[in-house]
């Protein structure tokens, strides 16, 4: 994941593998993208687009690169036949940047509804994540922590394939599936 820290079992757990590959002696690549539509615009976090009501962490302001799974394994597959991929660590990013705010009014295109953000304060992000008595809530508050900070600067490099889906492309598909 791209910009995380680690502060929570699942980011350290993360980290270690980056730093253990980095270290061995063997030709490898570290694919780090930003957030995924596929979970950030799903019920799992509160994105319930059908109910009209979504869970915005943060002020819905910081712009992220939101990225289709799809395409990331697009660049996966890429960076397999791509020498100049070995040994590098590879920001994977869509292809726009939109805030929260910004991507909840692209939903509300897409479906012709109105949908209600329901704004959870940083403030309230840190205190779950110094309360959490498990390591699962941990680290999932802090991915929203992550997701409420944007997205890091960062740039794709050349030679690969760019991530084409839009967060538009994301939700009409999206919404015909349903």
């Amino acid at each position: 994941v791209l910009g995380i820290e680690a502060n929570s079992p699942f980011t350290a757990a993360k980290l270690a593998v980056e730093e253990h590959l980095a270290a061995a002696p063997i030709a490898h690549t570290i694919v780090q993208s930003t957030i995924f539509m596929d979970t950030w615009f799903s019920p799992h976090v509160g994105f319930e687009w059908q109910s009209g009501a979504v869970a915005i962490y943060g002020d819905g302001m910081a712009p992220m690169r939101w990225v289709a799974s799809s395409d990331v394994a697009d660049v996966v597959a890429a960076a397999v036949a791509d020498a100049d991929s070995a040994n590098a660590t590879i920001p994977v990013l869509g292809p726009e940047a939109l805030s929260p705010a910004e991507a909840v009014g692209v939903w509300e295109k897409v479906t012709g509804t109105y949908i209600a953000p329901n704004n959870v304060p940083v403030d309230a992000q840190r205190a779950q994540h110094e309360g959490a008595e498990h390591p699962t809530e941990q680290s999932f508050a802090t991915l929203m922590l992550r997701y409420a900070a944007g997205d890091p600067p960062a740039s794709m490099p050349a030679g690969l394939p760019t991530p084409s889906t839009s967060v538009e492309d994301f939700a009409t598909a999206t919404v015909e599936g349903a």
